[in-house]
């Protein structure tokens, strides 16, 4: 919309080129369709009755259900270019700003409303009438408000209940702001009248005209012409006593014929099974049902019946016996009819093999076990049922449940006890199978895709301890003097030869930790990467140690080892899992360590001579099977890459537990050794390769 100030017109600014390119494309998208349509920006609604075509036209788009970037259909695609064609008119026309442009002062201000609905749209107008002091009188449009009808078919007069509420809207929106104009309101809410002048413009505006149809002199901007007239002469509305001629021009009135068609059919009045799923819940609401029938004709009888307030067994025997017939009346419907004439069933009958016959009312399997005096009359004379009906699936449920989800065999002899089903262990396995219960607790989780090792798992033709994995553990306790001290086991492991070096740390500060890390590089040579946890996932390690290694100072770590050209790596919190390559090789450690020195405090000496040998045992582990053939080569261990060899020089002696108590500290951490390499073969794994599933597995459903 825009404003000429020469003129003191308002008017509509049409892209040309924009125009050339909707009318020269061979078709348009639905996203195209909608950007031209909330292109139109007119606040007023001046041209309301115009853009509402627009409108009803990308609902029709919306109810084809196409996408976004879809080519519009050929029945929308010519209504939408002669919509586009009529833009360039709409540039040309020139309304003007003021209401009213006679000359004389106003003597009175009306605002009248009109509205309107039609099948496809609900629009509401309001115009000002000026009565001028010269006795002449002058209307303008003031706003237009139009709505495109609902998806849900609307009935039209509650078309026009929205179309009158949109009128009062209006109505109260104008007075807010022009609060002198207080004369009266005048708001047509949509009359049944013959006199289409009344409704004339609001119906342009609920059912859509060309551009050129309301140039700024039409009936569109000035309003009906009685407007013009003397209150005296206004139309009125006739009185609903009166009879009012239908006009033939009247669109609305449409000559309809209403009809019913009832078929009398022998189905049972009974509620419906596929509205319930428990059949527990289905026999104990029939009888309810049943109950209602006599409650109302003794109500209409004025006689009282009193009923009991709980249901009795036999009613719900009732409703079982109800719903056997149910499902025979849907089913068998020919059976029951050529019986109750006393004929056979046909022999296409699914009934033919079986001794069907008539027992009260009911469609029973007759046998030869009638004259047994022990034998329950439900099981002589069994109910014959289909699988597929609805009541026959309920059925099959609750006896799944009653048996606890489990024996097929068991809930099939259940039901041949009262029941005779058709291909009954195919319908009772085919209900063990939907069961969802017994789906989740069948459903074996598969095992996911092994994920990409590490680039430092990985790296190849570099020296042990390049890239070294870092891990506590402990704590273990040793004699100095005659107290004990506490003492804490520090584990590097090189992230590619698997290797370990172990060190003694008397203290989980970071002065501690720094030390540690200083004595591993002289003696491993620096690494270029140092991995380990950040102090929150310690798995297995005990409580204080957790607490200790949360209060290291991180920062100061990575500072020292930056300065030192050191890159410190901390996994996430709560992933354990990223630390495997070192939490393995603690646990292989600490449990050997633990058998060893669960009732012993070493001293400091002893101690490190333990780790130390330990250190060699864990390195001379195996990384490969061991050869079959005595021409393959020796096996890989972690001392092939530090020593060169697998295992490192012969034990000086033979050592056992009386050596524990001697005061010669060498024997004692020799003892030690000895204890700790008893206990590998239940700490250590070994790293042969193993098979494990590479191909990508799906993840199993499990709902509630």
């Amino acid at each position: 919309m825009i404003w000429d100030p020469s003129a003191d017109t308002l008017g509509f600014h049409v892209s040309k080129l924009r125009l050339e390119q909707m009318l020269t494309s061979k078709s348009t998208t639905k996203r195209q369709a909608l950007s031209t349509v909330i292109s139109v920006f007119d606040p007023l609604g001046l041209v309301a009755c115009y853009s509402i075509r627009a409108r009803v036209l990308i609902q029709s788009i919306w109810r084809a259900s196409i996408g976004w970037d879809d080519e519009l259909p050929r029945s929308l695609q010519g209504e939408w270019t002669s919509w586009c064609e009529e833009l360039t008119e709409l540039g040309k026309l020139a309304i003007p700003r003021c209401y009213s442009l006679k000359p004389g002062g106003v003597a009175n201000v009306q605002l009248h409303g009109f509205c309107d609905a039609s099948e496809l749209a609900f629009a509401a107008v309001g115009y000002f009438r000026f009565q001028l002091n010269d006795g002449t009188v002058d209307t303008a449009l003031v706003t237009a408000k139009s709505r495109v009808a609902p998806l849900k078919p609307l009935s039209i007069p509650r078309l026009e209940l929205q179309a009158a509420l949109l009128g009062a809207l209006i109505a109260s929106a104008i007075w807010s702001v022009l609060e002198r104009l207080a004369d009266r309101t005048l708001l047509d809410q949509v009359r049944r009248s013959p006199l289409q002048a009344i409704r004339r413009t609001s119906y342009l505006a609920s059912r859509g005209v060309a551009v050129n149809e309301i140039p700024p002199t039409s009936r569109w901007f000035t309003g009906p012409a009685f407007l013009k007239e003397p209150t005296s002469q206004w139309p009125t509305v006739p009185s609903t006593s009166e009879p009012v001629e239908n006009d033939a021009d009247d669109a609305e009135l449409k000559k309809e014929f209403v009809g019913h068609a009832a078929q009398r059919t022998n189905r049972l009045c009974l509620p419906d099974p596929e509205r319930f799923s428990s059949w527990h819940k289905l026999v104990r609401t029939t009888p309810w049902v049943v109950r209602y029938v006599p409650k109302l004709k003794a109500s209409v009888a004025r006689k009282s019946t009193k009923l009991p307030a709980e249901l009795l067994p036999s009613e719900v025997q009732h409703a079982q016996t109800l719903g056997c017939k149910t499902v025979q009346h849907d089913c068998f419907p020919d059976e029951l009819a050529s019986l109750h004439k006393g004929e056979s069933v046909s022999s296409s009958s699914r009934l033919y093999k079986l001794s069907a016959g008539l027992d009260d009312d009911v469609i029973r399997v007759f046998g030869r076990t009638d004259s047994d005096a022990e034998l329950r009359p439900s099981a002589k004379r069994p109910v014959i049922l289909d699988p597929d009906h609805r009541y026959t699936h309920l059925l099959l449920q609750q006896h799944h449940v009653w048996n606890g989800h489990h024996g097929q065999e068991r809930v099939a002899n259940d039901l041949l006890q009262c029941y005779w089903i058709l291909k009954l262990l195919v319908a009772v396995r085919r209900t063990w199978t939907e069961c969802q219960r017994c789906k989740n607790e069948r459903v074996v989780p598969l095992q996911p895709e092994i994920g990409q090792l590490p680039e430092c798992r990985i790296t190849a033709n570099v020296r042990p301890f390049t890239n070294t994995g870092m891990d506590y553990f402990g704590l273990m306790e040793v004699t100095v003097g005659r107290r004990r001290e506490k003492r804490y086991g520090v584990l590097f492991t090189c992230m590619s030869t698997g290797a370990v070096h172990l060190e003694v740390a008397h203290g989980l500060t970071t002065d501690a930790c720094i030390q540690s890390i200083r004595h591993m590089s002289a003696r491993r040579g620096q690494p270029t990467a140092i991995y380990s946890d950040n102090g929150t996932n310690l798995r297995g390690a005990d409580g204080e140690l957790r607490e200790s290694i949360g209060e290291l100072d991180q920062d100061r770590l990575a500072a020292e080892l930056t300065a030192q050209s050191i890159e410190w790596h901390f996994i996430p919190p709560a992933a354990p899992h990223m630390g495997g390559a070192w939490e393995r090789l603690v646990r292989s450690v600490k449990v050997a360590l633990r058998a060893s020195l669960t009732e012993l405090h070493p001293r400091d000496e002893a101690l490190l001579t333990v780790f130390a040998e330990a250190e060699s045992l864990v390195n001379g582990r195996l990384l490969t099977h061991v050869p079959l053939d005595a021409e393959d080569d020796e096996c890989l261990t972690p001392n092939h890459f530090l020593i060169g060899t697998s295992s490192a020089a012969l034990c000086p002696g033979v050592f056992n537990n009386a050596d524990l108590c001697l005061r010669k500290q060498w024997r004692v951490a020799q003892a030690l050794k000895e204890m700790f390499l008893a206990s590998m073969g239940q700490g250590i794994p070994t790293y042969a390769n193993t098979s494990h599933q590479v191909a990508p597995a799906m993840p199993s459903t499990v709902t509630r």
